[in-house]
């Protein structure tokens, strides 16, 4: 294809993009047709041209509705889209590769996608919690299906489905039987030596025992986790989860300087890729990477703020905004930065700022409910009760909503209520992962094959 694999030419510069497309259009109906289009969509996803490479491989299957490789990489396509109308067409496409895939391989590829545009649709927080359990259950089953007939000489792909297994399984609540897949998965992944998915397997083991309080085990397994950060070759994508973990569980055990560290490690790769010091790892978008960062700055904002550190944790916050001054994360995250130093105003109007951006952002109804509910007047507790109901819609596994709600239900001395309340809080508390499951790769990155 020549200059149709040009990054400029992909992006639209200079007109070339008419070349492209005159040159995707003479090869309709030859023998290279499939590795022309599908070769442009790839090169297209791997420089973040999401919406052209949707664009390309739709204009493709026109001509050649059941090609396999096609379906399933448009169906990764709308999933990296991420819209709740891209996810629901990332099913069907991939509904619709399952159904005629033959071959063993074809069918375990076909049934991964399926199941990861599902997973993936089940983590869009304003969809019913009905649905999103129908659709995890529903993931779950059909990888667990696939892996039971699959090969017994597993590879790769069966190691990466069963670790997409495990952390369906833990979003499920199903610890024992989550903890198990990752085993094997580990297993896997170390038998064909792929040091992603062996980091992202101890990954989910160490979340899966700092949700049973085990958090210095959980540290020591995530210590084995392979690590690339700060290394010539470039970083894994997993070290950014490893980082955020890490720091967690160090700062559960009172390492407060150990968690900063983890986290100003984290920034550091992270800002590497966004400012093009160090290559993306394959298969991440430049937009993966901006969105972890924007997060990361956030959280570690807060860190440093509980810590004391109110010019450093103002600084970081100014970076989460700077990336991205309308995102409802970053002005939550501000507003907490407010609250930890004692500046409860500025703290409301930030997390104002992000509910008028957001108004579904789960944290900011949280702790603006909380903020409510101190103040103590029977209309203030009437207004922490919608706030914190409404959180607990988008995220009703948050214990510290369940125990403000209990709060607020004594405050209004609803005594059987408050009691529920606070119990579904401690259940919840005592289950919690150091990291939520649901913030976990649901699959190792890869390059469009």
């Amino acid at each position: 294809m020549g200059p149709s694999l040009d990054p400029e030419v992909l992006r639209g510069k200079d007109g070339g993009i008419f070349d492209v497309y005159r040159q995707l259009a003479e090869a309709r109906g030859t023998p290279a047709a499939a590795d022309k289009w599908l070769g442009t969509a790839r090169a297209a996803l791997a420089i973040g041209e999401v919406e052209r490479a949707r664009t390309f491989l739709e204009g493709f299957l026109e001509s050649d509705r059941n090609n396999l490789p096609a379906q399933l990489l448009l169906a990764k396509t709308y999933q990296t889209l991420g819209t709740e109308e891209a996810l629901d067409d990332s099913v069907a496409v991939a509904r619709s590769a399952l159904s005629h895939a033959k071959a063993a391989d074809d069918v375990l590829s076909a049934t991964t996608q399926l199941a990861l545009a599902l997973g993936t649709r089940a983590r869009v927080h304003t969809r019913q919690q009905h649905d999103r359990q129908q659709d995890r259950a529903e993931a779950e089953q059909l990888l667990s299906s696939a892996l039971t007939s699959a090969p017994s000489t597993s590879g790769p792909a069966v190691a990466a489905a069963r670790y997409s297994l495990a952390v369906l399984q833990a979003e499920q609540g199903t610890g024992a039987a989550a903890m198990a897949t990752a085993r094997d998965a580990l297993r896997e992944a170390q038998a064909v030596r792929d040091n992603q998915l062996t980091a992202l397997c101890l990954l989910l083991v160490s979340s899966l025992l700092s949700s049973r309080r085990q958090t210095k085990l959980a540290l020591q397994v995530l210590s084995a986790a392979p690590s690339q950060a700060g290394a010539a070759e470039g970083s894994l994508w997993s070290d950014v989860f490893v980082l955020r973990l890490r720091a967690r569980l160090l700062d559960v055990r009172g390492d407060v300087p150990g968690s900063l560290e983890a986290l100003a490690q984290c920034k550091r790769v992270l800002s590497g890729w966004a400012e093009g010091r160090a290559p993306l790892p394959a298969g991440v978008s430049r937009g993966e990477v901006e969105a972890a960062l924007i997060e990361l700055w956030g959280e570690l904002a807060q860190a440093l703020a509980k810590s004391g550190q109110a010019a450093e944790a103002m600084a970081a916050a100014d970076h989460a905004l700077a990336l991205s001054p309308w995102a409802a994360p970053a002005r939550a995250a501000l507003g907490a930065v407010h609250e930890a130093l004692g500046e409860p105003e500025a703290a409301a109007a930030a997390y104002g700022d992000a509910l008028a951006l957001d108004p579904t952002h789960a944290p900011a109804l949280l702790r603006q409910g909380a903020m409510y509910a101190r103040r103590g007047g029977r209309s203030e507790l009437a207004v922490a009760r919608d706030m914190l109901a409404e959180a607990l819609r988008y995220d009703p596994a948050c214990a510290a909503a369940w125990y403000q709600l209990g709060r607020v239900a004594l405050g209004l001395e609803h005594r059987a209520e408050a009691e529920e309340h606070l119990l579904t809080a401690v259940r919840l508390a005592a289950a919690a992962p150091a990291l939520p499951f649901s913030s976990l790769p649901l699959a190792p990155p890869q390059a469009a094959a």
